[in-house]
């Protein structure tokens, strides 16, 4: 597909041209990993925001179980769907890629997962680990003010560098009382039928919640602080978008 028709349709007329372009030149045809996918965003079948899945030349995708709330069954092997193409799917967390070789990939992205980490540098080093330099890794993570969190106060740098330092793993429920306070369920389409103070406690089997909430400055000092230069932000309604470069 030529993604230049696409930024002419109307839904793109919304989103700056060059900047869209910058974003899909980071991944035009490279081999690129995809943490939590797939994702709608980078969808051309559904217009996506960033149709990064009809330039790139491949795409491997990590999940963190073999059912998620989201995907529900899961398998390894070729059996990740991205518009009409598979790539490998490989069970592991966000911040242990272990099966994974250093430089492998080209380019990461990574669509509304980073907010669901608990550690999230120890996350973006070990997403830094696995492409080549050179490479690109774009984050994409929800703007409190369109979501479920809008009436939580963001993260402070300080509170990450401490999860990082006292080596926190996904199963912490630090944030647990801060989300059941704060949490508008009235914005969380997900809580349909659900029982949400049940699945919270269970976090570690679905991931449902959001460790942390970020902003722009947040994820400048993320980015500094793993030694990636960030290229370019923007921000499209929900999503705040990074793209970074090793």
């Amino acid at each position: 597909m030529n993604w230049k028709l696409l930024i002419r349709n109307t839904y793109f007329k919304t989103f700056q041209k060059n900047r869209i372009e910058t974003f899909l030149n980071a991944f035009n045809k490279k081999d690129v990993l995809e943490l939590g996918g797939p994702s709608p965003v980078f969808s051309s079948q559904l217009i996506g925001l960033i149709p990064i899945y009809s330039v790139a030349n491949n795409f491997t995708n990590v999940n963190f179980d073999y059912y998620t709330i989201w995907e529900k069954k899961i398998n390894t092997g070729n059996t990740f769907k991205f518009d009409n193409r598979t790539g490998e799917q490989f069970i592991m967390e966000a911040t242990d890629l272990h099966l994974i070789k250093d430089a492998q990939y080209d380019g990461l992205v990574s669509s509304h997962c980073l907010e669901h980490v608990s550690n999230p540098i120890k996350a973006v080093l070990e997403w830094k680990r696995v492409i080549k330099k050179g490479g690109y890794i774009l984050i994409i993570v929800p703007n409190k003010h369109e979501t479920f969190d809008h009436r939580r106060d963001y993260t402070t740098f300080e509170h990450i560098v401490s999860d990082f330092e006292n080596g926190v793993k996904e199963d912490d429920m630090t944030h647990y009382d801060e989300i059941m306070k704060l949490h508008d369920r009235e914005k969380d389409r997900g809580l349909i039928g659900v029982d949400f103070e049940t699945r919270s406690k269970d976090n570690l089997k679905n991931r449902c919640l959001h460790h942390h909430v970020f902003n722009d400055e947040l994820m400048k000092k993320l980015a500094d602080f793993a030694s990636l230069k960030l290229v370019q932000m923007d921000t499209f309604g929900v999503h705040l978008v990074y793209l970074l470069r090793k």
